[in-house]
């Protein structure tokens, strides 16, 4: 992010100049790891010596992170000698339902997704991602951008009032269900009322592409999927603007179901938590902007519920 425009170096944005709209200076609590410069990892955490059970892990967010995330899991069946498999559902699921069902151990979820799970099965956080940009203060937190076209005359909020937005699923934080908080707290009425028309767009990437083409005039876009977006499509900074963002919140976690082995939890925990500091941990992180990882505590979350 420079100014209004949306860069595409994704170490860092040090002249960072859009405004922030924030509801709450979020007070996140980071589990500190002792002993990182230590890369052996099975040396810190108890290893069964033959242990051969399958570990699926699968990523319920935005499809541009898939390659992320994809390189990520193979990155940990190396590191940990875990027999660890990734995969993406080729439809629709509610990531509480299929992972407690059993057709995945691993997920890579949205924040209000973890904030809603029933708190019977609800599963264990093992890191959220910290990004590179400044823009994030060296905390695994994100943003809801809020996204314009290019050449568009809109140069704050107001002048979006009775235009038309788009947003991917109501069940979205960064889509749908932090803009409408922000409207409501900051324009006293919710966002079907200050737009003209408000139309489900499916997914983020359907959001930009429909921005960028005009068909929308404004969406609100996870930041780190707007940050992947650019990366691995240059010609989107010459399509869309930054008009104003809302947040930080908490980041969204990587979770294990409860029937995960403790011990498995905490060797992935330290395989990630340790990533950056080797070369091929590094090298994929930074590809994708992303600084490190950070365990989380699970009372980050709770005011997402209470939204």
């Amino acid at each position: 992010v420079r100014g209004s425009e949306i860069g595409v170096n994704p170490k860092t944005h040090a002249d960072t100049k859009a405004p922030v709209h924030s509801q709450q200076n979020q007070v996140l609590t980071e589990k500190p790891l002792t002993d990182q410069n230590n890369l052996d990892i099975r040396d810190r955490v108890p290893v069964p010596i033959s242990y051969e059970q399958e570990i699926k892990l699968t990523t319920f967010l935005g499809h541009n992170a898939t390659r992320f995330y994809s390189r990520v899991s193979k990155y940990l069946k190396r590191r940990t000698g875990l027999n660890l498999s990734f995969s993406v559902p080729s439809y629709p699921n509610d990531p509480a339902e299929f992972i407690n069902s059993g057709k995945a151990d691993i997920g890579f979820v949205c924040g209000i997704v973890f904030a809603r799970w029933p708190e019977s099965e609800k599963p264990h956080i093992v890191a959220a991602p910290v990004m590179s940009d400044s823009r994030y203060g060296n905390k695994p937190v994100y943003f809801s951008d809020i996204i314009v076209k290019k050449d568009s005359p809109f140069r704050n909020l107001e002048d979006l009032r009775g235009k038309i937005f788009g947003y991917n699923e109501k069940t979205s934080l960064s889509g749908y269900v932090l803009p409408q908080h922000h409207w409501k707290q900051n324009f006293g009425e919710n966002l079907e009322k200050f737009f003209k028309v408000t139309e489900k767009t499916g997914s983020h990437a359907e959001s930009m592409e429909r921005v960028a083409v005009g068909d929308i005039d404004a969406t609100a876009i996870d930041s780190v999927v707007l940050l992947m977006e650019i990366l691995q499509k240059p010609f989107r900074s010459e399509q869309l603007r930054l008009l104003s963002w809302v947040g930080p919140f908490p980041m969204p976690p990587i979770v294990a179901s409860k029937r995960v082995d403790h011990w498995v939890v905490e060797l992935i925990r330290v395989a990630l938590m340790t990533m950056h500091q080797d070369s091929l941990g590094n090298e994929i992180l930074s590809g994708a902007g992303v600084l490190r990882f950070s365990a989380m505590d699970r009372d980050s979350y709770d005011y997402i519920q209470s939204l």
